[in-house]
């Protein structure tokens, strides 16, 4: 029984249509959740089986019913991580031992976190985990902006302060010069109101309002 092993995983519904067809999946603003068996996962990598239209036949089993398993399965195999993107930079540097500067001078950058899972591999997925973008909006206090830097995370922006950013240039512009084709998620950023729970598209404005 590999039931318990069922995972979902977000990918660009536009870059993947052929994919699409042929396998059962559910459609989550501008992008897809698809379905993958996960037999090993580490640090090194993932090995899975993506869930096609027969393999989903042959169990009688749905897009829907497919989701409502890997809803409880993919949190528990792919534990969510939130960092902010100093730390980040800081490990990947060596400089773990840093002190992290607190946020609100107006001469530092605005601060960001990157929302991924524990190995970092189609980690983006975490934006379909229950209550997470909420618990980080809530201890911030904002509204945030939600940067689509790949498959395998997504950086989170405080609403305040990026009044002069054009996020969604910078979104496509790093798309297109810094990550692989199969990797992109989306060439535009997403917003999440943290009072209506919600998150939409940012497609019409150079944004900074949607």
């Amino acid at each position: 029984d590999c039931s318990n092993k069922i995972t979902y995983r977000l990918v660009s519904k536009e870059r993947n249509k052929q994919f699409l067809e042929s396998v059962p999946h559910l459609p989550f603003l501008n992008m897809a959740v698809v379905f993958y068996i996960i037999h090993h996962v580490s640090k090194e990598g993932m090995e899975s089986i993506c869930v096609t239209n027969e393999l989903a036949g042959k169990w009688g089993l749905s897009a829907k019913s497919l989701y409502i398993i890997a809803e409880k399965n993919t949190p528990i195999l792919l534990p969510p991580v939130i960092d902010t993107m100093e730390h980040t930079l800081e490990l990947l540097m060596g400089e773990i031992n840093c002190a992290i500067e607190p946020a609100g001078d107006s001469n530092k950058p605005i601060p960001m976190h990157i929302m991924t899972n524990k190995y970092q591999i189609n980690g983006a997925s975490v934006l379909l985990y229950h209550g997470l973008l909420d618990g980080l909006a809530e201890k911030l206090g904002t509204d945030l902006y939600v940067i689509p830097s790949s498959i395998h995370e997504v950086i989170l922006v405080p609403e305040s302060g990026t009044e002069d950013t054009n996020l969604n240039d910078m979104v496509a512009e790093v798309n297109h010069t810094q990550v692989d084709p199969k990797e992109v998620l989306a060439d535009h950023v997403y917003y999440y109101d943290r009072k209506e729970d919600h998150m939409i598209s940012c497609v019409h404005e150079n944004i900074c309002y949607c």
